[in-house]
């Protein structure tokens, strides 16, 4: 399609081009200067005769088509009378075909425009819901934000781009409650239940959401398991609780999907328009800041927007980089934490604990460092470098003839997860030079539950390889005895909260007492963790548990206060 620059140089190539050619014919008193105008018109009309159809074309339907073809006709029967010597019949003919070819011509060409407007406001409206709106929950998806700032999406149609504008938009008139929502359990419903159930439980979720909110309000979905919900208040401040108490009641309720119950946890951040921000792309990030807070917090809780928020964001920034370059830099160190028989008080095995050792602020524990590595994607580099310093451990306590014991390496659901993870094993072992039967891999709950199939293949895999795998802090998470059915682990380890207590709470004591009878019939090993005074010692002796770990055996040491505390003890082989 011409442009403008193009089209203003053709008309005055054409105009150039008549009166080089009319102007030497006037000077003869050949042709007449008003001959020369009517010439100048009727090939003007001649040209943009394709010229409009080209920039027509994209919304042109068979009327506006037959309407060009007639105009077309018309002109082209002025242009034969203009150049050719007919008689004056024929010339009277010719002009009235113009006139009337021409008349016609241009009623069907607006007819044709009419219907046209109407079928590309039905593209338009078309392209609005394709655009601006989510195709599972008919939620508004994210580029209604945008839209609500001026910037409309655009699409390629026909060869022309056009720009798609949004009917609904966020009403920047209003004072309003920004909620920004995070569904925690909805990839644990895809991978247990199926995509299908996901997308159905998502269903309901969204109408669930309307149901709580005003007509006038707005729910956006951001993406797969996020969502933005606008509600507009003339006191938002203090309608807050009451807003945040009705959709955490209601969207935490069960979830009937095709026979399946389904319970879910969200995690929800609040900021107020205009209070927080007068920019909604502010108070949207900060809204998005205050979700990460209620996260921290716990589950199924909301956290408002302070200004303290950045300040911990910047600190997650600052500590993410200076992670980046502690890999680099090879600043972790390996503790190791003794496990022992609750029976005899021997040594069976060690627990790797990774140590930060910061260059200005000493040894950091993992409780720091670890949530922001898990976040930012840093945890799967650590966990190769720690299972390479482990097994270079174990084959140099093997080259210093140390009595070996088995050392068991903590494995993030990412690492684990990872295609590569049993190749990663395996090249790590035979670069070390090690007995794979020396370690065992710590997995949680939360591995369990990412991939039923590929966790259940590859835990089968390590134990060809006669490598044992304990699950971890058992009771902390989503626990269910399904784990040990479904999984073929070695290994049940009982998390800390359930030991705190157990001495004086006959329900902890039930719970690890059935924990402990339902692992003995399946021969999986029971250690208790967190194991910190005598009489809980011996209520888990009594209880049945077979090892334990804790600050009452070993607090996690370096190796040489492990090596002096393994040389005063006997060990298990």
């Amino acid at each position: 399609m011409p442009n403008k620059r193009n089209l203003l140089l053709m008309i005055v190539a054409l105009i150039t081009s008549i009166l080089l050619v009319m102007l030497p014919l006037q000077y003869q008193s050949q042709i007449t200067s008003d001959e020369i105008v009517i010439v100048i018109i009727k090939s003007l009309k001649l040209i943009l005769i394709p010229i409009s159809f080209l920039y027509m074309k994209n919304f042109i339907d068979k009327k506006m088509l037959f309407g060009y073809a007639l105009l077309t006709f018309s002109w082209l029967s002025t242009y034969t009378m203009l150049y050719l010597d007919f008689d004056s019949v024929l010339n009277s003919l010719l002009s009235i075909t113009y006139e009337v070819f021409s008349m016609v011509g241009i009623i069907f060409i607006v007819l044709g425009y009419k219907m046209n407007k109407k079928v590309k406001l039905n593209l338009l409206n078309e392209l609005e819901k394709t655009s601006y709106y989510d195709r599972l929950t008919k939620l508004p998806n994210a580029n209604i934000i945008f839209s609500s700032l001026g910037i409309n999406q655009t699409v390629r149609t026909n060869g022309s781009i056009i720009e798609v504008p949004c009917k609904d938009k966020i009403n920047l008139t209003k004072q309003s409650i920004f909620i920004f929502l995070d569904i925690k359990d909805l990839k644990l419903v895809n991978d247990n239940l199926g995509i299908k159930y996901g997308d159905l439980l998502l269903e309901k979720f969204a109408k669930r959401i309307k149901e709580c909110i005003k007509d006038e309000d707005l729910a956006i979905r951001l993406n797969s398991d996020e969502f933005l919900i606008i509600v507009y208040s003339d006191n938002p401040l203090n309608d807050i609780d009451i807003v945040m108490s009705k959709l955490t009641r209601e969207l935490t309720q069960t979830y009937y999907l095709k026979g399946e119950e389904v319970n879910i946890n969200c995690s929800y951040g609040v900021a107020v328009y205009p209070y927080h921000d007068k920019s909604i792309e502010e108070v949207i990030r900060k809204a998005d800041i205050a979700m990460y807070k209620a996260k921290e917090e716990g589950i199924n809780t909301y956290a408002i927007y302070d200004d303290s928020f950045n300040k911990g964001l910047k600190e997650k920034f600052v500590t993410y980089n200076e992670l980046k370059s502690a890999l680099k830099n090879n600043e972790f160190i390996i503790y190791y934490q003794a496990k022992a028989s609750t029976c005899d008080n021997k040594i069976t095995g060690l627990e790797a604990l990774v140590r930060w050792v910061h260059p200005s602020r000493g040894i950091i524990s993992p409780g720091y460092f670890i949530p922001v590595m898990e976040e930012t994607g840093l945890i799967k580099d650590l966990d190769i470098l720690v299972l390479k310093k482990v097994c270079n451990q174990i084959n140099e306590w093997k080259k210093c003839g140390f009595d070996l014991v088995n050392v068991s390496i903590n494995i993030s659901p990412k690492f684990f997860s990872d295609k590569m993870f049993i190749s990663l094993i395996d090249e790590t072992i035979t670069k070390s030079n090690i007995d794979p039967k020396y370690i065992s891999i710590e997995i949680t709950e939360n591995v369990a539950l990412t991939d039923v199939e590929q966790t259940r293949f590859k835990i089968q895999q390590l134990k060809l390889r006669k490598i044992q795998v304990f699950l971890d802090d058992f009771g902390k998470g989503y626990s269910s005895l399904n784990y040990i059915k479904n999984y073929p682990i070695d290994c049940l380890k009982i998390d800390k909260a359930f030991v705190d207590e157990i001495t004086n709470n006959p329900i902890d004591q039930i719970l690890v007492k059935a924990f402990i009878e339902v692992c003995k019939k399946l021969s999986v090993k029971v250690v208790c963790e967190g194991v910190e005074r005598e009489d809980q010692l011996e209520t888990i002796k009594n209880l049945g548990c077979h090892e334990y770990q804790g600050y009452l055996l070993s607090k996690p040491q370096c190796v040489e206060e492990i090596e002096k505390f393994i040389n005063s003890q006997k060990i298990i082989n």
